[in-house]
């Protein structure tokens, strides 16, 4: 390539434009630039951003805004390809959008338009995903999902009953895991979950039990989600919800080392 048109250019070019064919154009160049590398096996991230701004831009409004309280912003929507953190597309809605229901319409859309060989095997995001609307868009599309929970007091008591089982497996990297049933207030069904556990560094056990020293058990559980043995080892923990059963093993050594090769 000899020469390539500057920000301005572009600009110009496209202000004159309408909407829809300039987005069709866009998305089509995007397409040809990643759309080989999705043959392989791979996972679709999904994660809200924040984007505080200064000025007068449309869609600046405000809304959630940890960084910066009060003032306007815009939510970017990302979908990434897992492990390689490729960005495959960004919906940018204005900064009272932050909840994943606004980004769910276009979600579905971007991968129904993949086609059926490069779409990926599951969809992931943390617990702003892990909503009953959209884990029923997803069963309903029959869909594989993973998302992170809200560490609520129903999740906490089910951790809590998890530390008294014996049949934790290898995770990879440390982790171990268990499977067990979950029905939150909401919800319309049971569903399938996974809770993660490793031992915390001797650095950090030593600084932790001084912290919980005097407290009550009710207060351990609350003080650092961690599970306290005596004269043995603190536990950090991490749950996570599964739709479909799948070898337990495989899938928990995907999430510690990014590998689809042992799914």
């Amino acid at each position: 390539m000899s020469k390539f048109a500057s920000e301005d250019s572009v600009r110009r070019a496209f202000s004159e434009g309408k909407e829809s064919p300039c987005t069709d154009w866009l998305t089509r160049h995007l397409r040809n630039s990643y759309e080989p590398l999705l043959r392989e096996a791979w996972i679709l991230d999904v994660d809200s951003t924040v984007k505080p701004l200064y000025g007068h831009q449309e869609g600046a409004v405000k809304g959630y805004n940890p960084g910066k309280p009060g003032r306007p912003s815009h939510v970017y929507h990302t979908y990434f390809a897992g492990t390689i953190r490729l960005v495959l597309d960004v919906e940018v809605q204005a900064g009272n959008q932050t909840a994943s229901c606004y980004a769910q319409p276009e979600l579905w859309k971007f991968i129904g338009s993949l086609p059926v060989e490069a779409r990926p095997a599951f969809v992931r995001g943390d617990c702003g995903w892990g909503t009953e609307k959209m884990m029923i868009e997803a069963e309903e599309q029959k869909f594989p999902y993973l998302f992170k929970f809200k560490q609520t007091s129903k999740v906490k008591q089910l951790i809590q009953k998890a530390f008294s089982r014996q049949d934790w497996v290898p995770a990879g990297q440390g982790w171990t895991g268990i499977e067990a049933e979950l029905a939150l207030k909401g919800w319309t069904r049971q569903r399938r979950v996974i809770v993660l556990r490793r031992r915390i560094r001797d650095e950090i056990v030593l600084a932790e039990r001084k912290r919980l020293a005097g407290t009550t058990p009710q207060e351990q559980l609350a003080l650092g989600f961690v599970e306290t043995i005596k004269d043995g080892p603190l536990y950090t923990t991490n749950n996570q919800n599964l739709l479909r059963p799948r070898r337990f093993s495989g899938c928990l050594r995907e999430l510690s080392d990014g590998s689809l090769s042992s799914r």
